[in-house]
This record gives C-alpha cells, sequence and structure tokens, in this order.
C-alpha cells in the first residue's frame, strides 16, 4: 500500500470501529467467518507453535491460537487503532507478554519479519489492493501451517 492508502486504512479501521469490533468480539466471541478459519485451524496441533497473523484485526485469531498453547504470536496491522484493541484484549487474556506487534503494510516489512510455524490472514485476504503479492509473500513465511 501507498503512504495514500495506509492513510486510508488509519481513517476505516479507525478508534470507533476497532472499540466496535472489541465490544462485539468480547460478547459473542469471533466473527463466524473467523470462527471457521479457527475451527480448520484447530485441528492440527497448535501447542509449541509460533505464529504471524497478518491483518490481525482484534486479535481474535492470535487470541485463540495462543489460548491453545501456541507459544508466541506476531501481530502485523496497518491500522493503529486496531493494533490498540489487539494489545487491550491480549492484557485481558493475559498473554500480552507472548505477542510481538508491527503496525505497517505486511508486503512492505515482510523481510523484516520471521517466518513462523502457522500463519493467518483473515479478512485482509478478500481486502488488499494487490492480492497475488500478499499471498506470495506470506506463504513465503510459513513454516507449517496457511490458514486463510
Amino acid at each position: 500500500m501507498s503512504c495514500c492508502q495506509c492513510c486510508g486504512i488509519k481513517e476505516q479501521f479507525n478508534r470507533a470501529e476497532a472499540t466496535r469490533k472489541l465490544r462485539e468480539y468480547r460478547r459473542g466471541g469471533a466473527a463466524r467467518t473467523t470462527q471457521l478459519l479457527l475451527d480448520a485451524l484447530m485441528r492440527e496441533p497448535v501447542a509449541g507453535q509460533t505464529m504471524l497473523d497478518i491483518g490481525s484485526g482484534v486479535g481474535a485469531i492470535l487470541h485463540a491460537l495462543l489460548k491453545a498453547e501456541a507459544v508466541a504470536a506476531t501481530d502485523v496491522d496497518a491500522s493503529p487503532a486496531y493494533l490498540a484493541a489487539a494489545r487491550a484484549e491480549a492484557a485481558r487474556q493475559g498473554h500480552a507478554e507472548r505477542i510481538t506487534y508491527h503496525h505497517g503494510n505486511f508486503v512492505d516489512i515482510a523481510d523484516t519479519l520471521s517466518p513462523a510455524d502457522i500463519v493467518t490472514l483473515d479478512r485482509v485476504i478478500c481486502c488488499y489492493h494487490d492480492m497475488p503479492t500478499l499471498a506470495e509473500r506470506s506463504s513465503a513465511k510459513v513454516v507449517r501451517l496457511f490458514g486463510l
């Protein structure tokens, strides 16, 4: 994404939106489509694994995998408001120390990130402006399991 697109993400996925989504998550858990992805991921061993969640939003996937005993998570998001919401929820759930946060466009910062056993892309896959590049760069980070 160009700087203009990052600004657009900051405006679209703003504090009010992140607060609303966090409230929904706390009230009802992961969104239906996110839960489908989680159900598929949980069919595989998660304990002891590292994970990278791209476009994490409030962090529903990484929170679930950390509860299932993943050892560490990396959250990459272009929205500062969603990163703040994910941090707040991680602190509330007691696993904040196991998450590393990166603000930015994953495609632009991918080279600075380590591979992970599990790499996930939920809704970001359908709204990113260059899906082939996102898929290529993210799949290059997968050690074992790729969920999208």
